[in-house]
Formats: C-alpha cells, sequence, structure tokens
C-alpha cells in the first residue's frame, strides 16, 4: 500500500515548516515598517472604507502608483477574517511560498526525465538570501515573481504541445502581473518568449503558429489588465486616467535610458542577493555547462534570467528586489547543473559556511564597536542603535560552523543546510537587531493619539508629506491635511483645536508645547494643538531671521 506521506510531500512541508518558523519570528519581531509596508495596507483600508474596487485611495487621493490586485487580496481576506494585520501582512509572503511549493512542478515540465532533481529546486530558491528578506515584507515583487514562473511555465506547456493550455497561463500571467505591479511584469515574460528561436532550436516548432499563439496571449493579458484600467481610468478621472494609461507604461519607458544608476549596478550585488549558492564550488563546477548547453530548458532559463537582467540593467530605476522574479530561474539553472559530490565531500561547504562565520563576525564586531560609543557617531546612527545585541553576530556565525562541520553526502539535505544560512541570517537580524530598535519604527502609539482625536471631531494635519503611515495602523477613516510649515503656521493659528503632527530631526528645544512625542526612524514625531505650533513655527522663523541678519551684520 502507497503511503500518502510520500519523500516529495515530506520535503514540501519541511519548506512550509521552515517558511512558517522564519514568518513567526518576523511578525512577533518587526511591525508593519513605514514607509512602503504602511503606504499599501493604508491603501488597502481605504478601499476597504470606501467599498470602491476600481480605484485605490491613499489619504483621500487616487493612488496611480500601483495597480489594485494586492490591495483586493488583502480586503478579500478582511471580508473572510475580518480586518486584521495579521492577514495584511501574510498576503505577500503567501505568494512566495507558493512560487517555492511550485518549483518542483515547474522543474518537472521542463526536465521530465530528471524527476530526481525537483526537490533541490525549490531549497536554492527559498536559500537565496535576496529571497528570504523580500519574501517577509508587503511588497508586490513576490506576485510577480509567480505569475512570472506561470508565464514561463505556459511557454513549456507550448513547446511540450499543450499549445491552447500554454497560451492561456502565458496570457492569463501576464494579465494578473499587470494588475500587480504594472507593465514591469513584460520585462520578466518578454524574454522567453522572443527568444524562443534560440532556446527552442532544433525542437521543430512551426514558428508562424508560435507567433500568432504569442500575439493571441498578449492579447489575453492585456484584456485581463484593461478589464480594470478602462472602467478605473473613467472612475478616476482624467489626471488618474493619464497616469494608469500613460504613465505605468510609456512614461516610464521614455526614461528607461535615463540611467540613474550605472548600467552595472545589479552586478555587485549578485553575490549578496544570491548567497550563499553563488560561494559554493559545486554550483560553479555545474555552471560551467551553460557556455555550450544544447539543453532547450536551460536555455530557457538563460533567456529568463539573462533577458530580464539585460533589461532591468537598461532601466534608469534600479532596486535589488526587482530582480526577484528572475530568481525562480537561476535556481532551475542551479538545480540542473549541479553536479554530484565527491566520493568523500568533507570540505563540500567549507568556503559558504566560512563565509558566513565571517559574516557573523564581522557584525558582531561592528555592534561592539557601536555600543563602545565611536561607532555611533563614525556611521551618523541614532542613539538607539546601541540596543543592537553581538547575540546576532553570535548566531550567525554558529549557523556557518555547523554548514563547515556538515558530513553528509545527500544532495537535497546538504543543499538544505545551505538554505538554512540565509534563514539563520534573516533570524539573527530580527531577533537581534530588528526587535530592539522596532519602537523606533513602530508607529501604532502615534495612531492610537491620532484615531482619538478624530473621535473627538479635530481636524488633523500633517507637515510637509504624508505617506499613509497612521491611517491603516489607526482605522482612521477621514483624510487628513498636508501642509508645508509655513503654511500649518496660518492654518494651526486659525484652528486652534486641531491636531498637526510635526516629524522633526531632533526634538524642539526648550518647547513643551506638544501633546506626543514618540522616535521616529531615526528623527522624532510630535503632535500639537494647532495655535501651540503655530506659536512655535513663528518663534523659529523669528531666531531663524534674527540669526542671519547677525551673520549679515557681522560679515
Amino acid at each position: 500500500m502507497r503511503t500518502w506521506l510520500t519523500p516529495e510531500r515530506r520535503n514540501l512541508i519541511a519548506l512550509a515548516g521552515a517558511w512558517a518558523v522564519l514568518m513567526w519570528v518576523v511578525f512577533a519581531t518587526r511591525p508593519l515598517m513605514p514607509i512602503d509596508e504602511l503606504r499599501y495596507a493604508s491603501v488597502a483600508w481605504e478601499m476597504w472604507l470606501r467599498g470602491d474596487l476600481l480605484v485605490p485611495h491613499l489619504n483621500g487621493q487616487p493612488y496611480s502608483h500601483k495597480p489594485p490586485l494586492l490591495f483586493w487580496l488583502i480586503d478579500a481576506g478582511w471580508l473572510v477574517f475580518g480586518v486584521s494585520e495579521l492577514w495584511t501582512r501574510l498576503v505577500a509572503p503567501l505568494f512566495g511560498v507558493i512560487t517555492v511549493l511550485a518549483m518542483p512542478s515547474m522543474f518537472r515540465l521542463v526536465w521530465p526525465e530528471r524527476p530526481e532533481r525537483a526537490a533541490i529546486a525549490p531549497w536554492i530558491l527559498f536559500g537565496a538570501l535576496l529571497w528570504t528578506v523580500v519574501g517577509t515584507v508587503t511588497m508586490f515583487d513576490m506576485l510577480n515573481a509567480l505569475f512570472a514562473l506561470g508565464a514561463v511555465a505556459g511557454l513549456v506547456l507550448v513547446w511540450r504541445g499543450r499549445h491552447a493550455a500554454g497560451w492561456a497561463a502565458f496570457g492569463l500571467c501576464v494579465g494578473l502581473g499587470i494588475l500587480a505591479k504594472g507593465p514591469v511584469i513584460l520585462v520578466y515574460a518578454l524574454p522567453p518568449l522572443l527568444l524562443a528561436p534560440w532556446w527552442l532550436r532544433g525542437q521543430g516548432v512551426h514558428w508562424w503558429r508560435w507567433a500568432s499563439g504569442a500575439a493571441g496571449a498578449l492579447a489575453l493579458g492585456a484584456v485581463v489588465a484593461l478589464a480594470w484600467a478602462i472602467p478605473a481610468g473613467f472612475a478616476g478621472g482624467d489626471e488618474y486616467r493619464a497616469a494608469i494609461l500613460w504613465g505605468q507604461t510609456a512614461g516610464r519607458v521614455s526614461e528607461s535610458f535615463a540611467h540613474a544608476r550605472a548600467i552595472w549596478w545589479y552586478l555587485p550585488l549578485l553575490p549578496l542577493a544570491l548567497f550563499p549558492w553563488l560561494l559554493w564550488p559545486r554550483v560553479w563546477r555545474g555552471l560551467r555547462r551553460l557556455w555550450r548547453t544544447d539543453d532547450p530548458g536551460l536555455r530557457l532559463c538563460i533567456a529568463w534570467a539573462g533577458g530580464g537582467l539585460v533589461i532591468l540593467s537598461l532601466v534608469s530605476g534600479k532596486q535589488p528586489h526587482y530582480l526577484i522574479p528572475l530568481l525562480p530561474a537561476v535556481a532551475l539553472i542551479v538545480a540542473a547543473t549541479l553536479p554530484e559530490p565527491a566520493r568523500r565531500p568533507g570540505r563540500d561547504l567549507l568556503i559558504p559556511g566560512a563565509a558566513t562565520v565571517l559574516v557573523g563576525a564581522g557584525i558582531a564586531g561592528l555592534v561592539a564597536w557601536i555600543q563602545a560609543g565611536p561607532g555611533l557617531a563614525a556611521l551618523d546612527l541614532p542613539e538607539f542603535a546601541v540596543n543592537i545585541s553581538v547575540l546576532c553576530g553570535a548566531a550567525i556565525a554558529a549557523g556557518g560552523a555547523v554548514a563547515i562541520l556538515w558530513r553528509q553526502r545527500n544532495t537535497t539535505r546538504v543543499v538544505m543546510v545551505l538554505a538554512a544560512q540565509s534563514l539563520v541570517i534573516v533570524s539573527a537580524l530580527h531577533l537581534f537587531a530588528i526587535k530592539p530598535v522596532a519602537f523606533a519604527y513602530d508607529l501604532r502609539p502615534a495612531a492610537v493619539f491620532i484615531r482619538e482625536a478624530v473621535r473627538e471631531g479635530r481636524q488633523i494635519a500633517f507637515t510637509n508629506e504624508y505617506h499613509g503611515q497612521l491611517h491603516f495602523l489607526g482605522r482612521i477613516d477621514t483624510p487628513f491635511r498636508v501642509l508645508s510649515p509655513g503654511a500649518a503656521m496660518g492654518w494651526g493659528q486659525a484652528n486652534p483645536r486641531a491636531r498637526i503632527v510635526l516629524v522633526t530631526e531632533d526634538a524642539p528645544p526648550g518647547w513643551t508645547g506638544f501633546m506626543f512625542v514618540q522616535p521616529y526612524r531615526g528623527r522624532i514625531l510630535t503632535v500639537w494643538t494647532g495655535d501651540t505650533l503655530s506659536a512655535y513655527l513663528s518663534n523659529e522663523l523669528r531666531l531663524r531671521r534674527a540669526a542671519e541678519e547677525a551673520a549679515a551684520a557681522g560679515g
């Protein structure tokens, strides 16, 4: 009798368990972080309050910077489970773990003749340090990673002869990717599509049929995206319509060759993004196969990862997390090319393990230097940085020591040990570095204070700029005014009972007129009544003018 708990299912359960432990550590140690996580939570919150699924809003204004899929998913969970921070933080990471758990199926689809290697592909992806970090954050890249994987899987289905299902999967995933983060999904989906004559060379593909299928799939993707964009554009007005139909597409493409960051900017990041895999000699021995490979599956993954990296390098705006949807391709390449261990694998993990030990020792030394005093000034760190514990570095070094001492020839278990290096690093950073300073990033006290003011019927204003940091945390249902300091001075005088939020580099010297104060990202967040802030700003303006006049007289 066949048992349900096969080795593959045990492997996937272990993966899901490792992910659950990581997420528990993250949620127990880190709040929703300003600015991005709180911004997206507040956009979902305003969508929930308005019941408007077409036009996302932030602080009462249409929010055109991102499409609505993430916000829809957050709101759908709230409909089932109730409004909660837990579900808000789980949505994006769930897409990440689903992508990881789908990797064995993707591997078998590309290489059906090599099912024994499918078990290591998800661990390679899960253990890539950039993936481990970004996989804990409420952002859009994990959604795009799953849709990129689905689009490429559709191309493989077409290659295997399942044309209708393949093109439908490709088009649907492109459309969903556009709804997740805009047309950037094409950066990951188009290179393997357009380079098909190279990676499918000699496979007997009818290229006219391929081209017509591709056109139909892209049309399907456009239909999926436009099914939201067109009604949303009319509902949101001319400015919003121009932003989502032009600013998300051609407007960004027109700036793609400006090179705000150098074309090579991603290259130095790759060793960190792909830690610990690029430090493992066995990976490099396997990658030598790529230079003259005639394997269509490997060429497909090269087109996916390499083509996407080239396009991202040409685009002016560059961020590390833009690489996330390319990492499944890298994981497939490493899993497919990784050679079997030597007969005596005694030092197989020496280099990546030693690197982890050195990273841990370096962090421990840096923290000790900061705690001793000189590091604060030298690195221009806020005072609360002394709360970081040297145990952070010690835990990381211990994880590296385990890898060095590991004696195991089973490839899957060795890969699991290496993947654990990234999990140890991220967990240690959260437990011993982020948790001790989390109070400076946790805006719940300020949000609760402002919520009470709103319930009292007071007007609320935020100086300089506001990114939705308080609305979801305080479950606030009215927009804030956003004022420059000069405008806040006059508005506060006219609205003495209002509450005005002011963020300053340091606590206002010698002034105790504010009603609330808390640390905020190395600065100080204060809440004032309108009249006291007006008086404070007026006094500051007089002092500044007096100093300027004295300097002019002295000159």
